[in-house]
């Protein structure tokens, strides 16, 4: 199959517009939904982790800083969850949050959304503007605000892809705990972020094997070029 060509870089209306358009069979597709999301884009920090063949959708559509093969199956799992609230813990230049949200409004009726980062996205300023309504708080989500935004939310999906320290992720994981049906953390195998894999070891332990969903597929070249994996997806199901 021809790899796709990429939206330009920042064209959130493009990649937004198709997300809507999508057929649903491609959407619940791993395999044809891994190849469009590499069309909406890939971020361009730490090329070291993407493929060489990738580098010409990094930096291109809304950057989401995501391996395409992980990020298509935990959508894909999140698919029939019935998830209407969603607030995600570092959400860079957006991609990330904007393909999850639009992905869930396919899917579960998507009402309320929330992002958290330190520093604002022009790609989520303009989502937010012109796209979906969506609360969008910078700051730190240990900060007293950031607190207070996971603790009083009623989350049925959150991600912590926020500060990759130990006491961070797991600041966020107790401020989400009581009030939160499904808890996902990104980089959960990433060598770069091993303090994040701890954090992930114990909250995958805190429920029945059934409830637990992880993707950590990674590019053989990748590998071979660095003697590292990266990245990784996993979800618990609370409720």
């Amino acid at each position: 199959m021809p790899l796709p060509v990429p939206i330009d870089a920042g064209d959130v209306g493009q990649a937004v517009a198709e997300l809507r358009a999508a057929p649903i069979e491609l959407l619940l597709n791993p395999d044809r939904l891994e190849q469009f999301l590499l069309r909406l884009g890939l971020n361009d920090e730490i090329l070291e982790e993407f493929p060489a063949a990738f580098y010409p959708w990094c930096g291109r559509g809304v950057k989401s800083w995501q391996y395409p093969r992980q990020f298509s199956r935990y959508l894909c799992f999140l698919a029939d969850k019935q998830i209407r609230s969603y607030v995600e813990i570092g959400s860079r230049h957006g991609g990330t949050f904007i393909i999850t949200c639009e992905y869930l409004a396919r899917f579960g009726g998507l009402r309320h959304a929330c992002a958290l980062d330190l520093e604002e996205s022009p790609i989520l300023l303009h989502y937010r503007q012109e796209l979906r309504a969506f609360d969008y708080h910078i700051c730190s989500s240990t900060s007293p605000a950031g607190r207070q935004v996971l603790r009083t939310g009623n989350w049925d999906l959150a991600l912590i892809d926020g500060e990759h320290s130990r006491n961070a992720c797991w600041s966020d994981y107790q401020s989400l705990k009581d009030n939160t049906r499904i808890i996902a953390l990104h980089d959960i195998i990433n060598e770069n972020c091993p303090e994040v894999s701890e954090v992930w070891k114990y909250i995958r332990g805190v429920v029945p094997s059934g409830r637990v969903f992880e993707q950590t597929d990674q590019y053989r070249e990748v590998f071979e070029q660095t003697g590292k994996r990266f990245l990784g997806i996993g979800a618990v199901v609370f409720g």
